[in-house]
């Protein structure tokens, strides 16, 4: 017989490792920033009122490893949460598929864009009057995603 409580303590367990392998690459690869020895795993016992992966400024990261990822709904739960907590930050999905060891980043098309507006890659779509792009998903790979946040400047509240 299947023990379920075991299953999904398993399941928990993996997930949180998940978790704290992402804050300690957001660490290593901002080591030098201001905000980097705050970046930790919260604590989500009660409520999800924080992101998987707090302290980094202007993000809110949602983590996820599974079978069967699920970027669209997990990035959903974190435009909610974002609205919920009133605070001004990018929902971003980081997703690893299990056996895998490659690691993506999700955000809609227009969180995308602005971050390549604040990092100066490209003039803002706002600017053009094309703020409203709607809910498709950009993936981009995790070092490819980290370098472009490194390019923002993190001392304004928000990337839009």
């Amino acid at each position: 017989m299947v023990d379920r409580k075991k299953i999904g303590a398993r399941s928990r367990t993996y997930g949180h490792n998940f978790e704290r392998l992402i804050v300690r690459m957001f660490k290593e690869r901002f080591v030098g920033s201001w905000w980097a020895k705050k970046v930790r795993r919260s604590d989500q016992t009660h409520k999800a009122a924080l992101p998987d992966v707090d302290g980094v400024p202007q993000l809110w990261p949602e983590c996820q490893t599974a079978e069967n990822p699920e970027p669209a709904k997990k990035h959903a739960q974190a435009v909610m949460d974002v609205e919920k907590a009133g605070v001004a930050a990018v929902p971003v999905v980081i997703i690893r598929k299990k056996r895998s060891t490659k690691i993506h980043a999700y955000l809609t098309v227009a969180d995308l864009v602005d971050m390549l507006s604040a990092a100066g890659a490209l003039d803002s779509l706002h600017e053009h009057g094309w703020a409203d792009l709607g809910e498709p998903l950009v993936c981009v790979d995790l070092p490819t995603f980290f370098d472009l946040f490194d390019a923002c400047d993190h001392s304004k509240e928000s990337i839009k």
